[in-house]
């Protein structure tokens, strides 16, 4: 820009940057106050926001999902699980939900994956084994079924 330093445009962008971060975190806190009050509508409005800013933290998706899910949007929920599973591929709870979702809407054969994703990512959360085994039983595995439990037994 003519008339200003490099380095005048540099601070700059990174205070209005900064700036966008804080007023993000501030919607994201109240996000969160909103939901845990039960006022969802508010919250979804909040986390929708957030999203369209491209605020793309794990916790933005994983909340908004949580109210979707809460409010029978399920198809919503799982886009949004899928988001967070992007930013981190290592957490074991959007996989674990994304599973629960599509084997409860009768789609077992898509929820296998997500399922069995989560107990590998988390071997010590016990709804995880419940749930494969669910999905395994209504694929007419019950070998591996059975295995899965023989094996959640002993963990447990």
């Amino acid at each position: 820009m003519k008339g200003f330093k490099e380095s005048e445009v540099n601070k700059t962008d990174r205070r209005k940057k900064q700036q966008s971060k804080n007023v993000n975190k501030a919607l994201l806190q109240n996000a969160l106050t909103l939901q845990k009050k039960g006022e969802l509508e508010e919250a979804s409005k909040i986390y929708h926001q957030l999203i369209k800013n491209k605020f793309l933290e794990e916790n933005v998706f994983l909340n908004y999902a949580t109210i979707c899910q809460q409010q029978n949007k399920l198809k919503d929920a799982i886009l949004l699980l899928k988001n967070a599973i992007k930013i981190n591929p290592k957490n074991f709870i959007p996989f674990f939900k994304v599973g629960f979702i599509l084997n409860n809407r009768g789609m077992a054969y898509e929820a296998h994956p997500f399922a069995k994703k989560a107990i590998e990512l988390n071997p010590n959360f016990w709804q995880g084994y419940h749930n494969f085994i669910k999905i395994l039983r209504e694929l007419n595995r019950p070998k591996d079924a059975a295995s899965i439990a023989e094996k959640a037994k002993n963990l447990f």
